[in-house]
């Protein structure tokens, strides 16, 4: 196991110089769950992500491991969750748990929107106490989603 839970990861805020680092785990994390969008989307997106995307959010990561290193992040916009992604190689060991749970500190309410095909996502987002409020398609996409919220 990567993700050494025997040290307790630690969240913060993410520096600029770490953008570049979040934006491959962005890519990895989004290949490895939307297979059902064209590679060429997610990589054309990549400038997006790291020069405009991630400077106007509220970034954090969580370092796991000795020697520590980014194990994944969540993107706030206000009260809209933007993004949450974790490095596909530390998946499923309770990282996304730990930012879901540092974003729900920092706000009363949250807002999100998954694709209706990435099941392992909507699985998640709905164990974690958020509900469906309505659908919408996603423009840039085609693909429908959720649009999820949660309150405290």
């Amino acid at each position: 196991m990567e993700g050494n839970r025997t040290n307790m990861p630690k969240i913060r805020l993410a520096k600029k110089t770490e953008f570049e680092a979040l934006t491959l785990i962005w890519l990895n994390a989004t290949l490895a769950a939307h297979s059902f969008v064209e590679r060429e989307h997610w990589e054309a997106g990549l400038p997006d992500m790291e020069n405009k995307w991630l400077p106007m959010s509220e970034n954090y990561i969580i370092e796991i491991g000795e020697p520590p290193r980014i194990g994944g992040f969540l993107s706030l916009v206000d009260n809209y969750l933007a993004a949450i992604f974790i490095d596909p190689r530390v998946q499923n060991e309770g990282w996304g748990s730990e930012l879901l749970t540092k974003a729900k500190q920092l706000r009363d309410s949250l807002t999100l929107k998954v694709y209706q095909k990435n099941g392992p996502a909507l699985s998640f987002y709905l164990k974690h106490g958020f509900v469906i409020d309505h659908e919408e398609v996603d423009s840039s996409t085609g693909e429908k989603e959720y649009v999820m919220k949660w309150c405290r």
